[in-house]
């Protein structure tokens, strides 16, 4: 007995001559036990012992063997060994079906068996594991039951020569279920980023999820993988939606109740919500903008709510009662409602109404989109925000089909013997309905002036009593500018025309701007900067604040080049004054995005600029040109590069 513990007592990494698997180890310390049986066993079958007495017998040698081999070492290399001999491989010549039962016939069967079960389920998670990671796009139920019942189970009932019948079947699929459960949850975030390929994954997941505390593990490993990859200060908005999007719809196959949905969305909603452009990135994919990549969400919109969503039917025979685990505030009915998610993000839907309400007035005014396509979309608005919330489109519509059909009048009318010219046109809005329009003193150009002036006692004639009040900062001017060397042609604001209509006498500084058109030296300087980044105006060389009309591209062009060989440096000069000039207009829109949201990557940063830059201010740049700026910015010791990528402001 006293040979059997220095073998199992060796550290592991050492064979002591035998196997690297330990199988003759462990084959040696069941064959030195079997000769300690036979050496005490032997003598006792000569004796007429009772029953009794050789069951006291029985006891006292196992209680030997018990303290020549500690359970805690016997554990641990009988582990070792089924690691290197798994129990579904074995067969009738396997070696470990006869240690073990040499092992049994020592009186360690009850150990083993505890070994055993213990060995099985780490194999199943295993196999599990190794077998089926990363495969979402078909079921895996199916094969892994196949592989219980006809490799492990019959190897099973091998080992304990025995058959174990329906219960260890049962036993085993319950296992096989729990070791699904426990892979998938694992892999869960990326299975929702992967819908809907990996819907065949979430349905197994679903069938296999039965226990509440593996419903509350999916929670927690849910929501802790949102934390650390998807609500990041560096995370696009949009990229968030479609993660919450994904979330949803993964959540209603997983559980179609909603109370998983609800308890895993809640961190996600409550991030979004403090997103300054999250409203504007929902608007825009349920209008379906080609430019959005949430433009699906307009599908979602056509598809309009299913009625009764959100009334229990008791009637219904596969009704069930909300789970345990359901929160108190559990509001059911939502899981296949995507735009109904989104719209509850926040409590009042006067939010999405504001933003509505701005984007059709500038479509509208700008005439981006065709009527009938904007009252189309207002109508399937008002399936999901109320009639009521949308009169004010109703009236917007109304009012453009209108000021068609007055302005069409007035072109045919003469005012005191004259005619509108054709290339003037007005658009008559209802101030109550409209979002609030800054005032403007702005001067236009005298011909345009008289061309309102005439518009304006034309409209009054035809609707008696009635007079128009002029946004002259509101619209679109179509100009040609014919320079020495090229012709342009330009839709812009009223503003925008103006001052380049301004810039014909000559030179001009910034202060000049400012007086002539009563606006103060930012504004000024803004709709300057437009034009100098659209190549028609530059800043004078002499003096800073000054700039002229850019008559001659390919001469100045030459100028520049000319500088690169006299100086060696005059394109990176160049390109740094003009990103000091830009700085002016988009570093406080940048200042303020990096304030509110930390650290950003470029890409991000240029998603907000387009959104949040006004178009009048004129931001036309390229990720790769707002990245240089930014690296000038950096320069200027205005914004650092942050360590793991992106921008952030200096300390």
């Amino acid at each position: 007995m006293k040979h059997a513990y220095p073998m199992i007592d060796l550290p592991d990494g050492k064979s002591n001559g035998y196997g690297e698997d330990g199988s003759e180890q462990v084959f040696q310390i069941a064959a030195v036990l079997k000769d300690a049986w036979k050496h005490y066993n032997y003598p006792i079958q000569l004796l007429p012992f009772t029953a009794r007495s050789m069951e006291i017998f029985e006891r006292s040698f196992n209680a030997l063997v018990r303290t020549a081999l500690p359970y805690n070492q016997l554990q641990k290399r009988m582990r070792k060994f089924f690691e290197q001999n798994p129990v579904h491989n074995m067969d009738q010549s396997s070696i470990g079906l006869e240690i073990y039962q040499l092992l049994v016939g020592v009186g360690l069967k009850e150990d083993l068996e505890t070994i055993v079960a213990e060995v099985i389920a780490a194999e199943i998670r295993n196999y599990a594991r190794e077998s089926y990671s990363g495969v979402w796009h078909v079921s895996v139920l199916g094969p892994f039951k196949v592989w219980l019942t006809q490799s492990l189970i019959p190897a099973l009932e091998l080992l304990l020569g025995r058959s174990e019948g329906q219960e260890m079947e049962n036993r085993l699929l319950e296992l096989g279920g729990d070791a699904i459960v426990s892979l998938r949850i694992q892999e869960l975030f990326d299975i929702v980023v992967d819908y809907p390929n990996s819907a065949a994954a979430l349905q197994d997941l679903r069938t296999s999820l039965k226990k509440s505390s593996q419903r509350a593990t999916a929670v927690s490993v849910f929501q802790q993988s949102c934390s650390r990859r998807l609500l990041q200060g560096g995370a696009n908005t949009v990229d968030i939606l479609a993660g919450y999007i994904a979330t949803i719809k993964s959540f209603a196959i997983l559980e179609p109740r909603g109370v998983l949905l609800e308890k895993v969305s809640r961190p996600i909603r409550r991030y979004l919500r403090e997103r300054e452009d999250t409203i504007a990135a929902i608007v825009s994919g349920l209008l379906g903008d080609e430019s959005s990549q949430l433009a699906y969400l307009s599908e979602e919109l056509v598809k309009g709510k299913q009625e009764g969503d959100d009334i229990d039917d008791l009637s219904d025979p596969s009704w069930q009662p909300d789970p345990l685990d359901a929160p108190p505030d559990f509001m059911k009915g939502k899981t296949s409602d995507i735009v109904g998610c989104l719209i509850s993000l926040y409590e009042n839907k006067d939010i999405f109404v504001k933003e509505f309400v701005s984007i059709f007035a500038d479509r509208l005014l700008q005439e981006k989109e065709a009527v009938d396509d904007i009252m189309m979309k207002l109508e399937f608005l008002k399936l999901r925000f109320g009639e009521q919330e949308l009169q004010k489109l109703d009236v917007m519509v109304k009012d453009i089909n209108e000021s068609k059909r007055i302005d069409k009048a007035l072109h045919t009318t003469k005012i005191q013997g004259r005619s509108i010219t054709k290339k003037v046109h007005a658009k008559v809005l209802s101030r109550l309905y409209w979002p609030p329009f800054a005032e403007s003193s702005l001067i236009l150009p005298d011909v345009i002036e008289n061309q309102l002036q005439m518009y304006s006692e034309g409209y009054s004639k035809i609707k008696q009593g009635r007079r128009l009040k002029w946004l002259r900062n509101i619209g679109t001017v179509k100009i040609e500018l014919q320079l020495e060397d090229r012709k342009l042609e330009f839709d812009v604001t009223p503003e925008q025309s103006a001052v380049i209509a301004f810039y014909q006498e000559g030179s001009r500084t910034v202060q000049q701007v400012s007086e002539a058109f009563e606006m103060d030296e930012p504004k000024s300087r803004q709709l300057i900067m437009f034009w100098v980044n659209k190549r028609v105006l530059a800043r004078d060389p002499n003096d800073t604040q000054r700039y002229y009309v850019r008559e001659r591209e390919i001469e100045d062009d030459g100028q520049d080049e000319g500088a690169v060989d006299d100086v060696g440096s005059g394109t990176l000069t160049r390109e740094e004054e003009r990103a000091r000039e830009e700085s002016e207009l988009y570093w406080p829109f940048i200042r303020g995005m990096l304030t509110n949201h930390g650290t950003m990557p470029v890409d991000r940063i240029h998603t907000f600029l387009k959104m949040l830059v006004p178009a009048d201010k004129g931001y036309t740049k390229t990720v790769e040109e707002l990245e240089r700026y930014l690296n000038f910015l950096v320069n200027e010791e205005k914004l650092e590069e942050a360590p793991g990528g992106g921008y952030k402001l200096t300390k």
